[in-house]
């Protein structure tokens, strides 16, 4: 969701260029997350590349969790992003998902910020 908002929501844009310019913002996005948005807009994979934004695979158990997490109402991006997140965050400190569309992760993820503000 968040992905189809590139390039016309000022807080997405916003976002994007403070992680340029902050030292300890970085922005990643599930490969599956960019193939559901492509899937609506052409276009978007080429975008999501030329910004720098890192792409986070799934493994077999990541896989598994965004079909759990799909069987319990979340669109596979959306779920994707969920599976990133935790991946993500044995990484870096606290990680979040940013979105527009806050109310999918009300009940999957405690940390989200919502770019509709």
């Amino acid at each position: 969701m968040t992905l189809l908002a590139l390039g016309g929501n000022r807080q997405v844009s916003g976002l994007v260029h403070a992680a340029r310019l902050e030292p300890f913002l970085f922005l990643h996005t599930p490969v599956l997350s960019v193939i559901e948005a492509e899937r609506e807009r052409a276009g978007i994979a080429v975008h999501v590349g030329q910004l720098g934004i890192a792409t986070v695979d799934l493994d077999y158990s990541g896989v598994l969790t965004c079909c759990q997490l799909h069987e319990a109402g979340l669109p596979f991006g959306a779920a994707a992003a969920v599976e990133a997140a935790r991946r993500v965050g044995e990484e870096y400190e606290e990680p979040f998902i940013a979105t527009v569309r806050p109310e999918l992760y009300e009940k999957h993820f405690t940390r989200v910020v919502d770019l509709n503000r």
